[in-house]
């Protein structure tokens, strides 16, 4: 399962993430804009739409590319409490 849509069946209280200071809001459409370039920011400046490109900016994807392994390691339970 992709951690994106993993990460999005967990409830506030389940995922407790260090989140770095300065994290911009990262919404479900910035979310599946990432998840429709999976990841690949190349990608995103080359095809994204003006639409996704006015949405999202560079540090929006470093911060979901940031937090995305995180997620990960929770979801997959290999977090400590």
């Amino acid at each position: 399962m992709r951690p994106v849509v993993a990460a999005a069946r967990l409830s506030q209280k389940q995922l407790k993430v260090d989140v770095p200071r300065g994290l911009a809001m990262i919404t479900d459409e910035k979310l599946t804009v990432y998840q429709r370039f999976g990841g690949d920011i190349d990608g995103w400046v080359l095809a994204a739409t003006p639409h996704e490109k006015a949405l999202l900016t560079d540090e929006d994807w470093a911060d979901i590319s940031e937090i995305l392994p995180r997620i990960a390691v929770v979801v997959r339970g290999h977090a400590l409490p």
